[in-house]
């Protein structure tokens, strides 16, 4: 079976900008002649021992790269501070870490790995120790090196790089690493080093002399290269950190956080899909219709809210009241049991999981989950609505494959499964209902009429080796790494090898495989460039962010040469979502808001009001009196009903009327992203010009620059509701030193434009099945 050998180019503008931002750092800074500086056992470290690099010179650095890249300048060079980690060193280290913010699927591993060797080239730095959160991205980051290795000794003259897997069970690696004189790299996770009792802690008669093996890495002075630093925020992590004794760390992430030390390059999801380096991404959310009119099994999350010391839960539910169902506001709690709180039958087995204030929602034990205002009957089968989304899901897939096959694109799917056994068991739900449905549509692209369902999917869980006590099965592996045994990390890593030595050979057309089931295993740390639909048969949301689970899709496409695509109009990625389309829009967007990547809309300031003031000429008019009078008349009236008829009535009317079943909605539509700027072009006398530009993820710009007065309000002017706030209050200095207030959005002047950015003016389209 041939893999696709993958094309790396080194000229993409955006990863070089990346690169150049971190190298320029250190400009100035000696190249290293290591010969000169061995220590005992021929121990090469980067610097001499004790040198410590001047914050006033780094300070300099830092805030011409950041004027560069239009990021906020620091006011001083942030430094890691602390002790080491509790039983192993008294310790104290300080260090400082720069920040590299880029989005998911732009190539933030070929940075971090190009910016090592140009490290090398520049300063002659060469000791470097990649620090990983999981096993997941730990067979990430070790196949990248493998697919980029000869790639990068091209381009820099056969400069040998090695690159060393660090296990517990062989400490005498890191001798290795510590006198090696090529560029040497060490692969960890953060869990094989942040406690005391870890092996690398500890002496070993497979290591000759007095050193404990972490000492071999902390007498090289590392560079600590952190892959999705947003893990490494706490204090333990911090501590382990430290121990090390790094020379200086660069943050690597997508989501660093709005704390981010010393960042020194930020690439936005916004500029990646504007620049065409991510596809774009449009949303099939499914969800099924309520029709509340009285129905037993009506239900809705109307809030969340934290109660004193507990966060609770109020639902609208029909509710038992002395034999008559009415709609009710509950309060729930804990593990409460709405079919208990309810007396309603129809919510049996509805036992509350878990109540999440920060996220919004509230998980169920049968596995269902409800998003705020979320509203909907519970009478449509959960298998039903799989069976919807596995049935667009491959239908899209079957499409695009036909679209794209002329371009030598194989096309991917990715399933997200609620839980493992719907896929691995014999009966398994999902299995079936894709296999069943496979069958019936495969006839739709001829490429595929020849595959039984089995020949297309495969699915990537971890696998828990039998003991005596239990036999062999499969595991979750979302759980946190301090609660795995050894048993399950074992099962986690096979998991990731399976899929990582699949990773090039799924983009040939060779692989009948196309169709990939995982349940948490590809959460992160698995990219491959093919993906164009991503099924979530789960909620999203239960992974850390859907921003991570949407990223797995994110990269743009390779053909069977290797090559990338570049066209924009055929790079989209599509989400099969089990909730609505605006749902999931606007969570998609409060998660980019709260990572600092977009700046939000300006909110309305409701304590202001506007004055208004009573005509009083019509106030004491005789015309108004008199119509006033009229209008403040009391009337009383009085109906009679003769009950007995009227009931015949009504049981005729409901013996003979049709109610509408509940129904699954579909709603479709691009995920854009436009960002809004103000500019001060000018002020002259009471008039203000100003220029409005309009740009969106899909590469639409548009400016118009206008003259306005105090009192215009730009919302009337413009008929754009986003401008809400932009009422002008006053135009005062000249030129210069003009400025521009408005009502709600501050002050505009020539220094400092205003910008934000929003989702609204998404369309999608809606149809409804029975």
């Amino acid at each position: 079976m041939s893999k696709i050998k993958i094309h790396f180019d080194p000229n993409q503008e955006h990863q070089n900008e990346a690169v150049a931002s971190i190298v320029e750092l250190f400009d100035g800074l000696f190249r290293a002649d290591t010969s000169a500086y061995e220590l005992g056992d021929e121990i090469t470290p980067n610097i001499p021992p004790y040198y410590q690099l001047d914050q006033g010179w780094l300070q300099d650095n830092l805030q011409e790269i950041q004027r560069r890249n239009n990021i906020k300048e620091s006011l001083s060079v942030d430094v890691d501070s602390g002790f080491m980690v509790e039983g192993v060193s008294v310790d104290t280290w300080e260090y400082p870490s720069f920040t590299i913010d880029m989005e998911t699927g732009t190539g933030k591993t070929y940075v971090y790995l190009k910016t090592i060797y140009e490290l090398f080239k520049h300063y002659g730095l060469r000791k470097y120790v990649i620090i990983v959160p999981s096993i997941a991205i730990y067979e990430g980051g070790i196949k990248a090196f493998q697919m980029t290795r000869e790639h990068f000794k091209a381009l820099y003259g056969n400069v040998n790089a090695s690159l060393l897997k660090y296990e517990g069970s062989k400490p005498n690696l890191l001798k290795n690493f510590a006198v090696g004189k090529d560029i040497e790299i060490l692969v960890m996770t953060i869990d094989s080093f942040n406690k005391r009792s870890n092996t690398i802690f500890k002496k070993t008669d497979k290591l000759m002399g007095e050193r404990y093996p972490f000492q071999y890495v902390q007498e090289t002075r590392p560079i600590l290269i952190l892959d999705e630093s947003q893990n490494y925020t706490t204090e333990k992590s911090k501590a382990a950190l430290r121990t090390f004794k790094p020379l200086f760390a660069i943050n690597y992430s997508a989501t660093p956080g709005k704390e981010a030390p010393n960042t020194a390059y930020k690439l936005t999801p916004f500029e990646a899909f504007r620049r065409n380096l991510v596809k774009k991404i449009e949303v099939l959310g499914m969800i099924e219709a309520q029709n509340k009119s009285q129905n037993e099994k009506y239900i809705r999350l109307a809030a969340i809210e934290k109660k004193g010391k507990n966060i609770i839960a109020r639902f609208q539910l029909m509710v038992n009241t002395r034999g008559s169902l009415e709609d009710t506001e509950i309060e729930v709690s804990g593990k409460a049991n709405l079919e208990t709180k309810t007396k309603n039958p129809a919510y049996a087995g509805w036992i509350v999981d878990e109540i999440n204030l920060k996220e919004e929602f509230v998980s169920f034990k049968n596995g269902e989950r409800f998003n705020l205002s979320e509203e909907r009957l519970v009478s449509i089968s959960r298998e039903a609505l799989f069976k919807r989304q596995i049935e667009e899901t491959i239908k899209i897939h079957l499409s695009k494959q036909k679209e794209l096959k002329p371009y030598g694109i194989k096309v991917l799917t990715l399933f997200f499964i609620d839980r493992v056994a719907n896929y691995v068991e014999d009966d398994g739900v999902i299995k079936k209902i894709f296999d069943e449905t496979f069958k019936l549509l495969k006839n739709r692209n001829s490429d595929f009429s020849q595959f039984k369902a089995s020949d297309v999917r495969e699915g990537y869980f971890a696998k828990k080796k039998g003991t005596k006590k239990e036999p062999e099965r499969f595991i979750d592996t979302a759980f946190e790494n301090d609660s795995k045994t050894v048993a399950d990390k074992e099962a986690e890593k096979a998991a990731y090898e399976l899929i990582m030595k699949k990773k090039e050979q799924l983009l040939s057309f060779e692989e009948p495989v196309c169709f990939i089931f995982a349940h948490s295993a590809l959460r992160e740390g698995w990219d491959n460039p093919n993906v164009f639909q991503i099924c979530a048969l789960r909620e999203i949301s239960s992974e850390k962010q859907r921003r991570q689970t949407v990223g797995r899709g994110l990269r743009l496409p390779v053909t069977q040469s290797g090559y990338r695509m570049l066209d924009r109009r055929l790079n989209t990625l599509t989400v099969i979502s089990n909730e609505s389309y605006a749902n999931y829009v606007d969570r998609l967007q409060r998660e980019y808001a709260e990572t600092g990547d977009l700046l939000p809309a300006r909110p309305a300031n409701a304590s202001e009001k506007e004055t208004v003031n009573r005509n009083e000429s019509i106030y004491n008019s005789r015309d108004f009196k008199n119509f006033w009078n009229k209008l403040i008349q009391k009337t009383e009236y009085q109906i009679n009903i003769e009950t007995e008829e009227f009931i015949k009535i009504v049981v005729s009317k409901l013996n003979t009327t049709a109610f509408p079943e509940p129904h699954i909605v579909i709603t479709k539509g691009n995920y854009i992203i436009t960002n809004y700027r103000l500019d001060l072009i000018d002020v002259h006398g009471q008039e203000a010009k100003i220029k409005l530009s309009k740009s969106d993820s899909l590469g639409q710009e548009e400016s118009s620059v206008h003259f306005y007065k105090a009192g215009n309000d730009l919302v009337k002017l413009t008929k754009n509701p986003v401008y809400k706030g932009f009422k002008i209050v006053e135009i005062s200095g000249e030129g210069e030193t003009g400025r521009v207030l408005f009502s709600e959005a501050g002050e505009l002047n020539r220094d400092k434009a205003i910008l934000f950015s929003t989702e609204q003016g998404q369309s999608f389209t809606t149809r409804h099945e029975s």
